[in-house]
């Protein structure tokens, strides 16, 4: 118990040096600057590569160890406290990526890590979580986060270090991830050990068929074709910063390619919509869910539908009250319980916030912004958890976890940091020594906050 309380004076020093939220709205800045400290309480000091290069555990109690997506997602959400957790996760994934074909580990040349656990199921063979590559998000997150590294701090020479990181990425999505050559990504699960769903949502239960039928591998979801899209512009954007505009020009073909297929392969006109995914036979599945959301951040969806997509967002079979489900209340699968099957998950609400900041949908920013704020209010210690229950506001007066909910959870914490860069609409580019605001808004009820130390 001592220990508990031993004097820290690196964290002393970070907190005082951090920036730091204060606002007339007690509940954003209560759950904006717990939100800053849990991600320095998560650190993971036996992974960290440098002093100035963080590595976060995923959440606690159950995912203590590297997930390559979880840490690269809260390094770019989270990059307003700074760019530590970008740099510690682009080195650490960069010295685990995958060189060989190695089916028991769903790994092949290029791919990146989904997760790496000590234990004595990885270490006796029982499990492969000793380096278990079955996802697509991590190959497709590590050009972006490269790029918001950049855009921070002007480091050129980071792009130069981990520039042929992400090159080999895209070239393990061209020649591995594609696998019937029709310019999507497709996932199967070859390890007997791994996980069926290697998109977005990756538990099993994931990805269903309108009649709640689980759709069989091999699947290509939607959003990871809208990750895949900004990976390419990205790539294109890293590849000009050093000046090689041939090897741009070429990502930037790729991507408005992918952009015209994609719209016309998922796009539902009756619901004005687009499917989760596409199945085997190529054949749209019409669930839908938030993984949309996704789409709308990365820039992939036609500004002339933009608007639809979000209404059909917050429209009440999605939109909770507090946040948007993982699955419509109209789907028989539904269950307000279930992992992704209608509960609300802070880090993906933060991205869908972003993607309606940025079809320039303020309205809908505010009301979303608004919910999770509430269900900050009304949860433990004004923090957002892993997930929240899918029960509306009608249903009951005030959110409830998911009973399995990691609480902190790493990418919870960085989105709570991002509502309010959203909300600023604080964007730098660094290289240009600019600093944007776009459309700074305050939804009702925060008359005033003042931000500083950033």
């Amino acid at each position: 118990a001592a220990a508990a309380f031993a004097p820290d004076p690196e964290r002393d020093r970070w907190r005082a040096g951090r920036p730091r939220l204060r606002s007339t709205h007690h509940v954003l800045e209560r759950t904006w600057e717990l939100a800053a400290e849990d991600l320095y309480a998560l650190r993971n000091r036996e992974l960290e590569p440098a002093t100035d290069a963080w590595l976060v555990n995923a959440g606690v109690p159950v995912f203590t160890g590297l997930f390559g997506r979880d840490v690269l997602t809260a390094g770019w959400q989270g990059a307003v406290i700074g760019p530590e957790l970008m740099r510690g996760a682009l080195r650490l994934i960069e010295s685990l990526q995958a060189t060989s074909d190695d089916p028991w580990r769903d790994a092949e040349p290029g791919k990146l890590i989904h997760e790496l656990r000590r234990g004595p199921f990885a270490e006796l063979g029982v499990t492969a979580q000793d380096g278990y590559y079955g996802t697509q998000t991590t190959s497709a997150l590590y050009p972006l986060v490269l790029s918001e590294l950049w855009h921070w701090t002007g480091d050129t020479e980071a792009l130069r270090r981990h520039r042929g990181t992400a090159e080999r990425a895209l070239e393990w999505a061209e020649r591995y991830g594609d696998l019937d050559g029709d310019d999507f990504l497709e996932y199967r699960q070859r390890s007997p050990v791994g996980i069926k769903n290697q998109a977005w949502k990756d538990s099993d239960e994931a990805i269903r068929y309108p009649d709640g039928s689980q759709v069989p591998n091999p699947i290509a979801t939607v959003e990871e074709q809208a990750f895949h899209f900004i990976a390419l512009c990205r790539m294109a954007e890293i590849c000009t910063a050093l000046e090689d505009d041939d090897a741009a020009g070429a990502y930037l073909d790729h991507a408005r390619a992918l952009r015209e297929k994609w719209h016309g392969a998922f796009w539902l006109p009756d619901e004005r919509f687009y499917a989760m995914a596409l199945d085997p036979d190529k054949r749209p599945v019409g669930s839908i869910g938030s993984n949309v959301g996704h789409a709308l951040a990365t820039g992939i969806v036609p500004a002339e539908v933009a608007a639809d997509v979000a209404d059909r967002l917050m429209a009440d079979d999605l939109f909770s009250g507090w946040g948007i489900r993982t699955l419509s209340t109209d789907h028989p699968s539904y269950n307000p319980w279930a992992y992704h099957l209608g509960t609300v998950w802070p880090v993906e609400n933060a991205t869908f916030a972003l993607g309606f900041k940025r079809y320039g949908l303020d309205g809908h920013v505010d009301r979303l912004v608004r919910a999770l704020l509430d269900a900050a209010a009304g949860l433990p210690g004004m923090r957002l958890p892993e997930a929240i229950g899918g029960q509306s506001r009608a249903e009951l007066p005030f959110p409830v976890a998911y009973p399995q909910a990691n609480c902190p959870q790493a990418w919870s914490a960085s989105a709570t940091l991002q509502l309010l860069q959203i909300m600023l609409g604080l964007y730098p580019f660094a290289p240009m020594r600019l600093l944007a605001l776009v459309r700074p808004r305050l939804p009702a009820g925060i008359d005033e906050v003042t931000l500083s130390n950033l």
